[in-house]
């Protein structure tokens, strides 16, 4: 075993800490006939924001209601959290709300 070169000790003991926190995040499809892709979709659930940072998350797109919810809240430093994002608006042509 090497020794310090400062104090020239031979004892060193190295212990190295992590930790994960495991996010969760579910999306389910409503599938009908004559909707593209989906009918309702709804996605909720927790990720990491862009600024790197654990944030929740709803997204709600319902076709037949023409609506989209979507609602994103961050964490902050102290563990609150503070809403980044909201949107419930009615959907457009552009979001595949046309039939097929």
């Amino acid at each position: 075993m090497a020794k310090c070169p400062r104090c020239g000790s031979g004892d060193r003991h190295v212990t190295f800490e992590d930790s994960a926190k495991a996010l969760e995040m579910i999306g389910v499809k409503e599938k009908v006939k004559g909707y593209h892709k989906f009918k309702r979709y709804l996605r909720s659930g927790e990720k990491v924001s862009g600024h790197g940072k654990i944030a929740r998350e709803t997204l709600i797109i319902d076709k037949e209601a023409k609506r989209k919810y979507h609602v994103v809240e961050e964490q902050n430093e102290k563990g609150e959290w503070v809403l980044k994002h909201k949107e419930d608006e009615p959907l457009d042509r552009k979001a595949g709300l046309e039939k097929s």
